[in-house]
């Protein structure tokens, strides 16, 4: 495991006198205190790179060895080729490398396993890496919706094929989607005519018809309350499908990693689970929503201080734009 963090750290009480807002009304809606912002010079797939070299050092291992990459970022900074193409450059792939960008919003960490998986189960991949990086605060700057909430960041890690015999590796993952309430949660750009934003979202088309858009050329919709029910939902559900997969139970498992979007989803969660909280790590607080980066991110944190350790059983539960959501169980 691996990642990477900007060094500029945006605050909320910043952000709350760029608004106009209270002061402290972001902490306690969200739990989030600050959030790192990524400088001109570094592009996701810049941080993808510090992220990605961090977690092949800590598996001790080369470039050479990686022979599938599947990166993931929810708002592109290029529109073609996807920045696996700039990461597997950066990183030293090898040519023979199989190379892939896929995008699942901010289940994106689960949805890339998920891919990863199938694979490396079918002896296409013998060692794959994953790589979120996100490139979020321009984005969120422009809405005051997402301005509170999002922040910059970049995680990786590594998955061989498990060991059936010991129960390694990641035993069960899944992804799913409500594509139905597609119009509560997108970014468009100005390549789409606003004609046509109805057919995507009529909320949007409704409460920004004659919005600008922002200094990059993108228009962002949040329906907050829909995002929030639905989120709890289905996060709710995926960890319960999961776990029926695998047979095991809440008990049975070490470490909960949810999506780090708002503390109060989390906890949300956690009670429909009926999950203590000590067993559902966090870094919202000061990392803020990173997007796909948020659970490698945390993973990678909570390892590296040893509060995540070899031999323990994880679930990871992602819920993202589309709407996406999904989970998985691994055992390390």
């Amino acid at each position: 495991m691996g990642h990477y963090l900007p060094e500029t750290i945006r605050s909320s009480a910043d952000i709350e006198r760029e608004l106009g807002r209270g002061e402290g009304k972001v902490f306690r809606s969200t739990g989030i205190r600050e959030r790192r912002a990524a400088g001109p010079n570094e592009t996701s797939w810049v941080m993808g790179t510090h992220a990605a070299q961090a977690a092949l050092a800590h598996a001790g291992l080369q470039p050479s060895d990686i022979d599938l990459l599947v990166a993931h970022i929810s708002q592109p900074e290029l529109d073609y080729p996807d920045i696996a193409w700039p990461l597997a450059r950066d990183l030293g792939l090898s040519p023979s490398c199989a190379v892939m960008g896929v995008r699942f919003g901010c289940t994106g960490f689960v949805g890339s396993l998920h891919v990863a998986r199938q694979f490396l189960e079918t002896g296409a991949a013998k060692c794959a890496l994953v790589v979120c990086a996100e490139v979020m605060h321009w984005h969120a700057q422009s809405y005051p919706r997402s301005a509170p909430i999002l922040g910059d960041a970049a995680g990786a890690a590594i998955f061989r094929p498990g060991r059936p015999d010991e129960g390694r590796g990641v035993i069960a993952s899944f992804v799913g989607n409500l594509a139905s309430h597609i119009g509560e949660c997108l970014v468009v750009n100005d390549h789409l005519d606003r004609s046509a934003w109805p057919q995507l979202s009529p909320g949007m088309a409704e409460e920004l018809g004659d919005a600008p858009y922002s200094p990059r050329g993108t228009m962002s919709f949040w329906n907050g309350g829909d995002i929030f029910k639905r989120a709890i939902e289905h996060m709710t559900a995926a960890v319960q499908r999961v776990l029926e997969e695998t047979g095991l139970g809440i008990d049975d498992i070490d470490h909960f990693l949810f999506h780090q979007a708002n503390i109060r989803i989390i906890k949300g969660v956690a009670r429909h689970l009926d999950l203590p909280l000590d067993k559902a790590p966090v870094h919202i607080e000061t990392v803020g929503n990173t997007a796909s980066a948020s659970i490698p991110v945390l993973l990678s944190q909570e390892l590296h201080a040893g509060r995540i350790q070899a031999g323990q059983r994880l679930v990871f539960v992602g819920f993202g734009t589309g709407y996406s959501f999904g989970a998985a169980v691994m055992e390390l």
